[in-house]
């Protein structure tokens, strides 16, 4: 499976109704989407933009023959290339890395995705510890009934994204309380995103989108 999850700052959050709908369109008309999801985010989002696009593919072939549909090239690239409209993109494509979940089956939840650029200089052991360490919240975190921590193939925005950290709830309260909140949060994992802390390796830009999740993508 491939994934391309993409955050629009648009310009003019006025549009925002009618390009969701174009672009949920596309999706759907697209033989190859195999799974999507397009909403607005929500408040608490943080330089998330004002649309989250979940893309899934089977494999890498089929995303590049979802681009090149001549319906895609007419109706949706005009449309994320236009400055008038859509003004920053963030986004990444990857695989799929190490995911659990307690409920595959939820709807009418919340997606959270975050994009994380690791420092250049951060050594692969300390990057695998980085990693271990948000990979156990879990454990602490009943509340969050899904997650996924993927190594980014390509990316385009703000920074060379190296991580996609993606999570599902079933209530806002249980990410912007239970998550960010959490003593293991704030205490153990935000040390790698300090800038006081000597352990920090990730860049102090990054993307956190928060959107509405009619069903799961990671179940």
């Amino acid at each position: 499976m491939i994934k391309w999850t993409q955050l629009l700052h648009l310009a003019d959050r006025h549009r925002s109704d009618e390009i969701r709908r174009r672009l949920d369109a596309a999706s759907r008309a697209s033989p190859m989407v195999s799974r999507f999801l397009c909403e607005p985010t929500l408040e608490g989002s943080w330089n998330g933009g004002d649309l989250v696009w979940h893309l899934q593919f089977a494999d890498a072939p089929a995303r590049q023959a979802c681009v090149e549909q001549a319906q895609w090239r007419r109706e949706v690239e005009p449309l994320l290339s236009d400055r008038a409209v859509v003004s920053r993109i963030d986004s990444a494509i990857y695989t799929p890395g190490r995911t659990g979940t307690r409920h595959a089956g939820l709807a009418d939840g919340l997606y959270r995705v975050a994009f994380f650029a690791v420092e250049p200089w951060a050594t692969r052991e300390v990057t695998g510890q980085y990693e271990q360490d948000l990979l156990d919240m879990p454990v602490h975190l009943e509340r969050m009934l899904g997650w996924s921590l993927s190594g980014v193939a390509d990316s385009r925005g703000e920074r060379a994204w190296t991580h996609v950290w993606e999570q599902e709830f079933a209530t806002l309260d249980a990410l912007l309380v239970d998550y960010t909140m959490h003593p293991v949060h704030w205490g153990h994992v935000d040390r790698w995103f300090d800038p006081e802390c000597p352990e920090r390796i990730v860049d102090l830009t990054l993307c956190h989108g928060i959107c509405r999740l009619p069903h799961s993508v990671l179940g």
